[in-house]
């Protein structure tokens, strides 16, 4: 038995407001010189540290931190003159008299050395550094970017592993005057990253290849591929309204054509099943896509993933709308509970979506899909399934339908489980239910216009169920207790 406090009290906008800021807060170490820093001193460079290493040799993909020493990057910052927003280009690598690669040289339009001279914005001057050129309609010295359908370098497609061309890099922060001659920046990846994990289970594979995902197609329809514009003083890429339609379409993350597209790769997973004959399951995995980050409908537009066979067999599903994420803070009386949000596509997130396929019963069955940092900080999970009970409120609504025997909406938070004549109701996420809300709610046998309401079992699937009694108290229960609990009798 665990006793909670009458004021730990969660709300979920505090919660995202923490999470986001955290994504959007530098981490940064600025580096103090010793002496005297005067306003037309030594020139000011630039140091940056990103989520994944640039080197020289290319961009690798999958390195947890790393230091810029080659490229250009994007400054902007208040000129003295007027202390209007102006853009500069920073060189780093060793070709434009570097001592130190990893120190970026700034050329102002000016032409002049940076200094604190050409600097305006008060005591302590607020800075912008981004990847972002730009195109010869959209100039470099501009803080908002216009794409068109010549230049968008951030629309949706397969992830540049080789040079990072796709991958936006942003930062802000605020360096005091004649402080330092180095402005130290943590760059954070501004695109969201997306995968597709397909488990297939062959056991029942009865006709040859119905279950040979070698040569199938895979998308995702109704994304909102092509962002219209970015600023560079919030690192945002500006969608066209979701509500429009024609701004939508899919997304190709595996081409089903042996010579051209992008195709599979073979985890470790695969690998290690392919080499047990009698293993029937296997693991395929899809290269990394970046996407504007963005929402979901919810509507008859909300994405659907379609896996198409090369015999020209489809499966299908509609993504979940619901993703836990975990307290940012844990701690011994949050229990390890996560907080259930809208599902999107997260910016510096890498999400993989999990699915398994199966012929008998032929189905697409979402996994929990695993969402991990861009930038290694941990992970959440967000729930897949398309049919459960993922929020109190829903076990709520699960009662009502159930007093009304409503078996069309039931079939929202399970099955029906003919051969033994009861609803199997699935529960994917940890909740927190109030006993006097739910005691004795859901009595089978009880005669309804729509027929006696049926028994039931619950399936947590893993998660963890806690009841708030009387006595302000937390108690853990297990199926059978919760089970017992909404059919006790007064």
């Amino acid at each position: 038995m665990i006793r909670i406090s009458k004021n730990k009290i969660f709300f979920l906008s505090a919660i995202l407001s923490i999470i986001g800021s955290s994504l959007l807060i530098s981490c940064t170490e600025n580096s103090i010189h010793s002496g005297n820093i005067t306003e037309d001193g030594e020139e000011i460079k630039i140091k940056t540290d990103i989520a994944t290493e640039i080197r020289a040799r290319g961009y690798e993909e999958d390195i947890s931190s790393g230091r810029v020493e080659s490229g250009e990057f994007y400054l902007t910052y208040p000129q003295a003159s007027n202390n209007e927003n102006i853009v500069a280009t920073v060189t780093f690598g060793n070709d434009n008299g570097a001592t130190n690669p990893e120190f970026g040289r700034v050329n102002i339009p000016t032409g002049k050395p940076f200094k604190w001279l050409e600097i305006g914005g008060g005591a302590t001057p607020t800075f912008f550094l981004d990847n972002v050129k730009g195109s010869e309609t959209s100039y470099i010295n501009s803080t908002n970017i216009e794409f068109n359908k010549d230049y968008n370098p951030y629309k949706a497609a397969l992830f540049d592993s080789i040079t990072g061309s796709n991958d936006l890099l942003w930062s802000t922060d605020q360096f005091g005057r004649d402080k330092t001659n180095t402005l130290h920046f943590n760059l954070h990846h501004n695109m969201s990253r997306i995968k597709i994990q397909v488990t297939v289970d062959k056991t029942y594979d009865y006709e040859n290849g119905d279950l040979e995902l070698a040569g199938a197609k895979v998308e995702l329809t109704n994304i909102n591929l092509a962002p219209l514009s970015y600023n560079r003083l919030d690192g945002t890429l500006t969608l066209e309204s979701s509500e429009n339609t024609e701004a939508l379409g899919a997304l190709t993350f595996v081409s089903g054509d042996d010579t051209e597209g992008p195709h599979w790769i073979w985890n470790n997973e695969f690998e290690e099943s392919s080499k047990n004959e009698e293993n029937k399951i296997f693991t395929y995995i899809t290269p990394s896509f970046v996407v504007p980050p963005q929402g979901l409908m919810s509507n008859e537009n909300r994405p659907r993933l379609i896996i198409t066979m090369k015999n020209g067999i489809s499966y299908s599903g509609i993504l979940p709308q619901v993703m836990e994420i975990e307290s940012p803070n844990p701690t011994d009386e949050d229990l390890g509970l996560s907080y259930p949000v809208a599902l999107y596509f997260l910016k510096e997130h890498i999400l993989t979506i999990r699915t398994v396929i199966t012929q008998e019963p032929p189905a697409l069955v979402f996994m929990p899909v695993k969402v991990i940092e861009w930038v290694d900080k941990g992970e959440f999970t967000v729930e897949g399934h398309q049919s459960g009970i993922y929020l109190p409120a829903e076990f709520n609504k699960l009662i009502e339908y159930y007093n009304n025997n409503n078996k069309y909406q039931l079939v929202r938070y399970g099955d029906y489980i003919t051969d033994d004549g009861l609803w199997d109701f699935k529960i994917w996420s940890s909740l927190i239910l109030n006993y006097n809300d739910i005691a004795g709610e859901m009595i089978p046998g009880v005669e309804t216009e729509k027929g006696e309401t049926p028994p039931f079992r619950f399936s947590f699937n893993g998660y963890s169920v806690y009841i708030i009694m009387n006595d302000n108290t937390l108690n853990k229960v297990s199926e059978e207790e919760l089970h017992d609990i909404v059919t006790r009798v007064p």
